[in-house]
């Protein structure tokens, strides 16, 4: 294998493959001492929660809790989302990925949008990240943008995305009220976080990689919103999770969710909950497709912890910042990297 200089910046990674199936750019190889293979661990057994939706309430959030303090992640069964509308969307989503380039540049995003088709960019540390994305806006109203940005090829793609995203946005709103609950406050306490909020459904294509033990499809990073449910293929990894200064490869359940805390759930608990490092592998001889809803505030809603969580003995450890502001300076500042979070510590 091979390390090459060539391929366009934001060059979508199946066309780069075209160009330069046996080679890789330069930009895309990770540092020595963070390739996919350093700190990597397999043996501990470790693996993260799994939350029955089933359970009786009390258990259930018992073990919310626990899996939000001590992980940051969980996977979540008997969830209320239709499986078989997510594996009809992954199947139109590898529809959409094989078409012509042609086609699918129809819907490329335009420079410093996020919605559309592309290479997904780049990493904290300015390495570029090894997967194509096509991200369309599920709320509010005036962002989705249907006829400019979701493509209208394949048949149906349109159709399956917003019932996907309906049913992914019940079961967000669901999870909400259990974290509100679970942390001793009022359900709707997050209601203002996710009323009408920005949410996102991302099709992620990582293509085959030729020199995967020295890239990344996701560098480590935290996510900055509220939380994200992912939805992997069956016995397909990928997803690894930081703990204890180790990366963790996650199983994902058969019709399970995967679910991480954001940011602005870390400040508005007051820490208790946990926004935890994830990244994601390729691979040599395997390809897969990644379903992710991201949900985050309006850009004018301030995050900061919940006054109920407050006392003397525990003061706020984070400062009260309008969510557009936290973007704007993790925007700013890459070096922040997934500890971005403390950059509103008091």
């Amino acid at each position: 294998m091979e390390e090459g200089s060539g391929g366009e910046e934001g060059q979508a990674i199946q066309e780069l493959l075209k160009s330069c199936p046996k080679t890789v750019p330069r930009r895309f190889v990770q540092p020595d001492g963070y390739g996919p293979r350093d700190g990597r661990c397999t043996t501990l057994g470790l693996e993260i929660p799994v939350i029955d939706m089933l359970h009786d309430r009390s258990t259930m959030l018992r073990e919310l809790k626990e899996a939000c303090q001590d992980w940051g992640f969980f996977q979540v069964v008997n969830h209320g989302v239709d499986m078989e509308v997510v594996r009809n969307l992954r199947t139109l989503a590898y529809e959409f990925y094989v078409m012509p380039s042609e086609e699918k540049r129809k819907w490329r995003r335009k420079t410093g949008e996020s919605a559309g088709y592309g290479a997904f960019g780049k990493s904290s540390d300015g390495t570029s990240d090894w997967v194509d994305t096509l991200c369309m806006y599920l709320s509010p109203e005036s962002a989705r943008n249907v006829e400019t940005v979701w493509p209208d090829k394949p048949e149906l793609l349109r159709v399956y995305v917003d019932e996907a995203g309906k049913q992914i946005g019940a079961y967000a709103q669901k999870l909400a009220a259990d974290l509100s609950e679970s942390l001793g406050l009022p359900r709707d306490h997050f209601k203002e976080v996710l009323a009408d909020s920005v949410a996102s459904l991302r099709l992620n294509l990582y293509p085959l990689c030729p020199f995967a033990d020295r890239v990344l499809g996701v560098g480590a990073h935290s996510d900055m919103d509220t939380f994200t449910i992912l939805i992997e293929e069956s016995e397909k990894e990928g997803l690894e999770v930081l703990k204890n200064g180790l990366w963790l490869p996650v199983k994902p359940v058969r019709d399970g969710l995967i679910v991480n805390i954001g940011d602005v759930t870390q400040a508005s608990s007051n820490g208790k909950y946990k926004s935890q490092g994830h990244r994601a592998l390729v691979f040599e001889h395997s390809e897969r497709v990644s379903i992710v809803a991201n949900y985050s505030p309006l850009p004018g809603v301030s995050i900061c912890p919940a006054q109920e969580l407050l006392s003397s003995s525990h003061p706020a450890m984070y400062r009260q910042s309008s969510y557009a502001d936290y973007i704007d300076l993790c925007q700013a500042d890459k070096s922040l990297g997934r500890d971005r979070v403390d950059s509103l510590l008091c």
